[in-house]
């Protein structure tokens, strides 16, 4: 299921890319960003994962995070809200790419400027890291790292210190003392 599911997206993603083709362009320069608004009107547009829910979930995530590397936060966020509403209501255990989702969603809404709901985000992304991975573990202590600069962007410094000391103390106590 997994491999045909990436075969699935890969083809659907390189297909959007193939937009850019010069005979499909028409002589006109296309731009990434064109290329990704075209990937998430389709999906609503023609529904191609209409019976298969986490494909489109991943594939509204990939979508997110190519928005996300364009510094389109605002464009991302509904599309990984969305890919989360999916990923929750699948079959299987998918806490794993919920949290990625999650992690990922949270980083475009601090960076939109909805630092309160990003701290809410981001607050869960950390229980869900804890319960993943246990509270001493390199990603956790990185999410744990996010909550608390989001805290400090925000300017609730009594919440922030005591965040980014506790994810020095798990780093020293997993990386040790040298590491940097």
């Amino acid at each position: 299921a997994e491999a045909r599911r990436a075969t699935v997206i890969k083809d659907f993603l390189t297909g959007i890319l193939g937009e850019a083709r010069p005979d499909k362009a028409q002589g006109r320069e296309v731009t990434v960003m064109e290329a990704v608004d075209s990937a998430a009107a389709r999906i609503d547009r023609d529904q191609p994962f209409r019976d298969d829910p986490l494909t489109l979930a991943h594939v509204l995530h990939a979508i997110g995070e190519t928005y996300q590397s364009l510094d389109a936060y605002a464009r991302a966020v509904p599309l990984f809200e969305r890919a989360l509403r999916l990923k929750r209501s699948a079959p299987g255990d998918n806490q794993e790419t919920v949290l990625i989702t999650l992690n990922k969603l949270s980083g475009c809404q601090a960076q939109t400027g909805d630092l309160k709901t990003a701290i809410e985000t981001q607050q869960e992304v950390v229980a869900l890291s804890v319960k993943l991975h246990g509270k001493e573990h390199d990603e956790t202590s990185a999410r744990i790292n996010n909550l608390g600069n989001m805290y400090a962007d925000s300017g609730e410094l009594d919440k922030a210190e005591p965040l980014l000391r506790e994810s020095l103390a798990i780093d020293r106590r997993i990386l040790g003392n040298d590491h940097e």
